[in-house]
């Protein structure tokens, strides 16, 4: 439901990737979830159902702005002919590596450690490389 509010900022996000270029927004997206993590876990965490909307609302904000230019800005960094096998691969590993251990770390964090920023900060440990990795030089489009 919430992501469905979100879907003009995918709109927002193409439009401003447009005018300032794929990659500046999908690192303005990047550090808006970094930023914006840290208040909207603890928010979701503590503050009943309407907290979980408040903090999803938060978090769908920069996620649904990178979303508007990163499609084509993934398919002009691969070739035509290496396309489907560098995003299967690329979304399998990344699935398998954190979305499939970010359950177990974060309850980790919460139930053994009594560590209540954990899971945000664990979330933004990962915006660090992805803006780096977003710093690099503009893409040529490979055909």
């Amino acid at each position: 439901m919430i992501q469905t509010l979100g879907l003009p900022l995918v709109l927002l996000g193409g439009v401003l990737a447009d005018r300032w270029g794929k990659l500046q927004v999908n690192r303005l997206g990047t550090l808006l979830l970094a930023l914006v993590t840290p208040i909207a876990l603890p928010v979701v965490q503590l503050a009943g159902p309407s907290g979980l909307a408040v903090g999803q609302l938060l978090g769908v904000l920069p996620v649904m702005m990178a979303m508007g230019g990163q499609g084509v800005l993934a398919v002009e960094w691969v070739s035509v002919r290496q396309r489907c096998t560098v995003f299967s691969i690329a979304y399998s590993l990344a699935m398998a590596l954190f979305a499939g251990t970010a359950p177990v770390v974060c309850s980790w964090l919460l139930e053994e450690q009594g560590w209540q920023w954990g899971p945000a900060l664990y979330c933004c440990l990962f915006a660090l490389p992805a803006w780096w990795a977003l710093k690099g030089p503009k893409p040529k489009t490979l055909t």
